[in-house]
């Protein structure tokens, strides 16, 4: 980034497709995305990047997409899921077997 033209976050932004917001760049090169993050430097009180890092950044997370990592397990239970495990336990199958079971039983007896 030494010979590079710093440009800041705001200048930066509009070089870029769809113009991300400002913060958008920031949280990029304080945070990163998917373990990537922009370069930048401060200079006094003003945060600049370059658009050699824009390309860059792109790069590099254009080259994990090349390389998809392996999905996680799935952790999150669909609500299906969720909402059968909470009526088992609190028993209101039981409930609704025991009332079919009796609606039969009165059926079958007329």
């Amino acid at each position: 980034m030494e010979n590079e033209k710093l440009l800041d976050l705001a200048t930066a932004a509009r070089l870029l497709p769809r113009r991300p917001h400002v913060s958008t760049l920031w949280r990029w090169a304080r945070k990163g995305l998917k373990g990537i993050r922009l370069e930048y430097r401060r200079v006094g009180g003003r945060v600049y990047t370059t658009a050699e890092a824009l390309d860059r950044f792109g790069a590099t997370l254009a080259a994990l997409d090349d390389n998809p990592a392996p999905l996680a397990p799935k952790t999150r239970r669909s609500p299906i899921e969720r909402a059968v495990a909470v009526a088992a336990t609190s028993g209101s199958f039981l409930l609704k077997d025991n009332k079919r079971q009796a609606a039969e039983g009165q059926h079958d007896s007329t």
